[in-house]
């Protein structure tokens, strides 16, 4: 059974601009044919060995003493600084370029993370998080998530902003959500989006909120319908590679690689941020 997390539905539907939908169908069929992708990517130097020895670890130690506190998009140019200035001290010929990229995307992660606890205490909604949904369609596929909260029946998903600008409204957000509703077997959802300690919460639609979202209701029942067709035309694509093979190249940019190195023991470093999975997929 073909297995997506809910975080990339809309990827996998073609409807987020940051993350290109062929790269979920390959991620997608790492997982089921690890050996054959693994080898495809060292073939082609996706992947490369190299004489070095990672310093990933050390990178990622100095920057779990910064983490819990990354609150303000404003203070993430000045802890990088701390963190690289720490770094260099021990190892000062290391190349962090990679690990700089890595840490910017970890700063954003770890900035919505830590402001959804916030939105929730203030709104005092019912914490998410713990438990694991699971939605298995007749049709062979399933999808998977943890949702951040809940409002009585309304399912809630909680966005970070880091501009003012950014406070809008996202198909591929809506995706997401919509996804949370059908593995809850919900009807209602809203997606609550933070500003610089602005909670943007409107019951009702606005130029830069959904309000609550109802599937039982037009306009989002139609959209809801169209969610799950988009679903089912994915999941067609994954099992059409299954006894062929995809063409890595729709995803890898041949003049940016390796995505990843090994060194002499083994250990994976320099992982180009967004590669991530793939990545550790294919370990």
């Amino acid at each position: 059974m073909f297995s997506l997390e809910i975080s990339n539905i809309g990827a996998a539907c073609n409807k987020n601009p940051y993350e290109p939908k062929n790269k979920i169908i390959l991620t997608q069929l790492c997982k089921g044919q690890k050996n054959k992708y693994k080898s495809l990517l060292f073939e082609y130097g996706i992947f490369k060995t190299s004489s070095k020895v990672s310093k990933d670890n050390k990178f990622k130690s100095i920057y779990k003493k910064f983490k819990k506190d990354v609150i303000n998009p404003g203070d993430f140019e000045e802890i990088e600084e701390k963190i690289v200035k720490e770094f260099k001290i021990e190892e000062p010929d290391i190349d962090t370029t990679i690990l700089v990229k890595k840490l910017k995307e970890d700063l954003k992660k770890d900035c919505g993370k830590n402001n959804e606890q916030k939105v929730i205490d203030k709104r005092k909604y019912t914490q998410g998080n713990n438990k694991m949904w699971t939605y298995k369609d007749e049709r062979g596929w399933e999808l998977r998530g943890l949702h951040d909260a809940s409002d009585g029946d309304i399912v809630i998903e909680v966005k970070t902003r880091m501009k003012r600008n950014n406070v809008r409204k996202n198909v591929y957000d809506l995706y997401q959500l919509f996804g949370y509703l059908l593995v809850m077997n919900k009807s209602k959802g809203k997606i609550v989006q933070l500003y610089n300690d602005i909670i943007f919460d409107s019951d009702i639609e606005t130029t830069d909120e959904y309000g609550v979202i109802d599937i039982k209701q037009e306009p989002w029942k139609l959209l809801f319908e169209n969610f799950i067709k988009e679903l089912n035309i994915f999941f067609h694509e994954i099992e059409f590679y299954s006894d062929k093979t995809f063409d890595i190249w729709k995803v890898f940019d041949k003049f940016n690689l390796p995505i990843a190195e090994f060194d002499i023991d083994g250990v994976c470093f320099n992982i180009v941020p967004g590669f991530e999975k793939i990545t550790k997929l294919l370990l």
